[in-house]
């Protein structure tokens, strides 16, 4: 099985610790975290020292989602990004998962449901807390 090329946009919490450590502590067989990008590259470089891997940096989601070497974007940025990163994620012909919300709008959500459709890519959004104890403890 080949490996799966991750490039991860947005490295605070969500980012690093809900799907960079499992990437690198669950998956690290089957995927590799080779590129990040966060307009904070400070926390960027300290993410991946934390994680002890090694993948190069970028300020602009923008070069990340240009990379041949990317074949799937994971979306963990602030919520009101969470669009024009998918979007431009998508047409640079990745897979693209997004963490919640997918848009801020219901018109952000179909645009980018709809690039997901022209591309044929997969297009996936998560909801990372579902299953975490205090949720559950409060359902």
């Amino acid at each position: 099985m080949s490996m799966l090329r991750i490039g991860l946009i947005g490295t605070g919490g969500r980012g690093v610790n809900c799907f960079a450590k499992s990437f690198v502590n669950d998956h690290s067989d089957t995927t590799e975290i080779v590129a990040v990008a966060d307009t904070n590259t400070v926390r960027a470089r300290k993410a991946l020292t934390m994680l002890g891997v090694s993948a190069d940096v970028h300020q602009d989601a923008g070069e990340l989602a240009e990379r041949p070497d990317v074949d799937a974007v994971v979306v963990c940025s602030v919520d009101a990004a969470h669009e024009a990163h998918a979007l431009t994620a998508l047409q640079h012909g990745k897979h693209v998962y997004v963490e919640k919300p997918l848009a801020i709008s219901v018109e952000g959500c179909l645009r980018v449901i709809e690039a997901a459709r022209r591309s044929d890519k997969v297009l996936s959004m998560g909801f990372n807390l579902r299953h975490h104890a205090v949720v559950r403890r409060m359902r």
